[in-house]
């Protein structure tokens, strides 16, 4: 399942467990990776398709890509919260608990 919320010029991309195949007509300004995602599931072709300004992964890992011009985030250090009017955005990254 892949959830895509839009409001004003903003979208923003829920993957679930997508992978390269689902993407070929979505775009989106954000994108919140899928559990296997931060594994490799995020790949270039992804990236190149999306266009996307913000990566939130569950965690990071080796093969996890970090695009030029793209702010990755990761929950492994808290919650992500990403706040916009849907022209700008404010992120900030809460520690755990």
């Amino acid at each position: 399942v892949v959830y895509r919320l839009d409001h004003k010029s903003a979208s923003f991309l829920f993957l679930g467990d997508c992978r390269d195949t689902c993407f070929e007509k979505i775009r989106g300004n954000y994108i919140k990776a899928g559990v296997l995602s931060a594994y490799g599931f995020v790949s270039q072709e992804i990236i190149d398709a999306v266009s996307p300004r913000i990566i939130v992964y569950d965690t990071i890992g080796n093969e996890t890509i970090r695009p030029a011009g793209v702010s990755v985030y990761s929950r492994d250090e808290g919650a992500v919260l990403i706040i916009s009017d849907g022209e700008k955005y404010f992120i900030s990254t809460l520690g755990k608990a």
